[in-house]
């Protein structure tokens, strides 16, 4: 492919072709690479028929690809909160098709590959319209139903010359390390716009697992982490945060609240607590702090060109972020003064765990479209010392047949396989409980304190606790089942196996093997025996991996695996009991 002349105004054509715009297993994809990348698929693109184009990528790289080809072909890319078939198959209704790196994706959408060695040359000139709806992200609303957020490339321009502006000087010339999504309005921004705006190289594989995290530092001499709060808060568990120390020069942190005690512990290992950056999909950035041990106030400090108030004691914000209209958030604030203010905390009913935003209403509406729940009201409650989902609901006829049939483990579960289509495993409800009525009061609104107090005697149940963080919708084959998982950062069985470094114990892996089978057999499943067990590497929090069963009729047995692309961390063989 020849050179390109690609004028966008987002910055991918300053610079020289030489130059790095991300690294992936070490090696370097330069600038040159990138504009050829964007090229070819934009002219694939612009043949295309359909403004609306789904963008869901495993990849950081191909997503930046993805995004700026979409753009300069005039299109418009939607940006799924996640990348689970369920949601997919949600929106595909009104998208021409989906743009991945990946074999995904509901049947009959059509599906277009970020990479094609059979595309020919793109065009050598292109310019992006900086005024377009250059992206719908999709968010949870309210009212339970999803929200569509509209951005043209000239609002997100802004904000990355805000950041820029503001921690340019700090950044430099550091190489971006990310553990969040950049499937998510934070994500985006911080490890993909803002890098290729400021000619800043930045690192394509994520960086959730610590070890992926201390090797990707060791590669560099100046590096940024963009990283979630419950990432942060648990790292200290996983390595010493000392060692960061020479190459992380600044850790950011967004999506939820980050606590005071995690700040202060990188302020003591890195000799600066980590920058949060408090905003949303629909306002992006507001403002900024950053902790310190000898003060108290931990005031918010508001980005330029943001203007903000309080109207009925929430944050209310206008910038060119939100084209200049005025937003009303929820969140609770008390103004120091016009360019700072305290957080007081979320007033409605989007909550944040594990810095996943979550629609309560939403969670409601997908467990009443299950024929066994008739009502429902989400609440967030504490679990272990940790704040946890918790579901009241009460059974339709068929529910209440199930339940009794079936016992409250196996049912619960079934309500969570449910729901796992929509949302991501750490955050599926972890506490249920069957009522005969939702309380409410005397106005037929329900009754927040009464509902708290149905979760007071929480006890564990173990059989439930267990049950395997499946993500998305199996895929079926004739006596075979394919499902994925994602382990949390800090699942209870890990503790104590082992001190320094917790992995997955093989019973639990073996536990999550039968309830696998049970869902491809379609029936609790009894194991007899468990034969030419292997177990060939670590399997440890953060992981994203799938589990392949096989059914043997003649042998009554089923084999299974665990395993990711890279490698293959246990197998052996279910035999069940006649």
């Amino acid at each position: 492919m020849g050179q390109h002349r690609v004028r966008t105004g987002l910055g991918i054509d300053a610079g020289d072709a030489r130059d790095v715009v991300a690294w992936r297993d070490g090696s370097a994809l330069t600038r040159a690479r990138f504009l050829d990348d964007v090229a070819s698929l934009s002219a694939e693109l612009a043949q295309r028929a359909g403004q609306r184009w789904l963008l869901a990528t495993e990849s950081t790289y191909a997503c930046a690809v993805a995004l700026y080809a979409t753009w300069c072909a005039g299109r418009t890319a939607v940006l799924p909160p996640n990348r689970e078939l369920g949601t997919l198959a949600e929106l595909a209704g009104d998208v021409a098709g989906l743009v991945t790196d990946r074999d995904l994706g509901p049947e009959g959408l059509e599906r277009l590959a970020v990479f094609d060695a059979r595309r020919t040359a793109g065009r050598t000139n292109f310019e992006l319209e900086l005024e377009h709806v250059g992206i719908e992200l999709c968010t949870s609303g309210s009212t339970g139903k999803r929200k569509v957020v509209h951005k043209t490339p000239r609002q997100l321009l802004a904000e990355v010359e805000t950041l820029e502006a503001t921690f340019g000087e700090l950044a430099r010339d550091a190489r971006v390390l990310g553990s969040v999504s950049h499937q998510h309005i934070y994500g985006l921004l911080f490890r993909v716009l803002w890098p290729l705006r400021a000619g800043r190289a930045f690192v394509d594989e994520s960086a959730v697992d610590p070890a992926r995290l201390v090797a990707q530092l060791s590669e560099c001499e100046r590096a940024l982490l963009i990283a979630s709060p419950a990432h942060l808060e648990r790292l200290h568990e996983f390595v010493e945060l000392d060692t960061l120390a020479p190459r992380c020069v600044a850790v950011f942190s967004s999506g939820g609240p980050l606590g005071r005690q995690a700040a202060l512990r990188f302020e003591r290992a890195l000799g600066a607590a980590p920058i949060e950056v408090l905003g949303s999909t629909e306002t992006g950035g507001i403002a900024w702090r950053r902790r310190r041990a000898d003060d108290e106030h931990e005031l918010w400090t508001v980005f330029r060109d943001a203007l903000v108030e309080v109207r009925d004691g929430l944050l209310s914000v206008a910038s060119p972020n939100t084209a200049g209209e005025r937003w009303v958030t929820g969140d609770a604030i008390e103004l120091a003064d016009e360019r700072h203010f305290r957080l007081l905390g979320r007033a409605d009913r989007i909550v944040k765990l594990f810095e996943e935003r979550v629609a309560l209403p939403e969670v409601e509406a997908r467990l009443v479209e299950h024929p066994w729940v008739a009502r429902a009201a989400a609440l967030v409650v504490e679990r272990g010392g940790a704040q946890r989902l918790g579901v009241a609901f009460e059974c339709t006829s068929q529910g209440e047949r199930e339940l009794a049939g079936l016992g409250r483990a196996a049912f619960h579960a079934r309500l969570r396989a449910h729901l796992a289509p929509y949302f991501r495993a750490t955050v599926l409800p972890r506490a249920w409980r069957c009522v005969a009525r939702i309380p409410e009061d005397l106005q037929g609104k329900r009754n927040l304190e009464l509902l708290r107090r149905l979760f007071e005697d929480l006890e564990p149940e173990p059989d439930y606790e267990l049950a395997p963080p499946f993500v998305g919708t199996p895929q079926r084959g004739d006596s075979a089942l394919v499902v994925e998982l994602e382990i949390p950062l800090d699942p209870w069985y890990v503790r104590g196996h082992f001190e320094g470094t917790p992995i997955v114990p093989g019973v639990v892996q073996i536990q999550w093997a039968v309830a696998g089978a049970a869902l491809l057999v379609g029936r609790e499943v009894v194991p007899s025996e468990v034969l030419a067990l292997k177990f060939k590497d670590m399997l440890v929090p953060g992981t994203r991996l799938r589990l392949e069963l096989a059914f043997d009729d003649a042998r009554k047995s089923l084999k299974f695996r665990f395993a990711s692309d890279a490698k293959e961390f246990s197998s052996g063989r279910l035999v069940l009991a006649p």
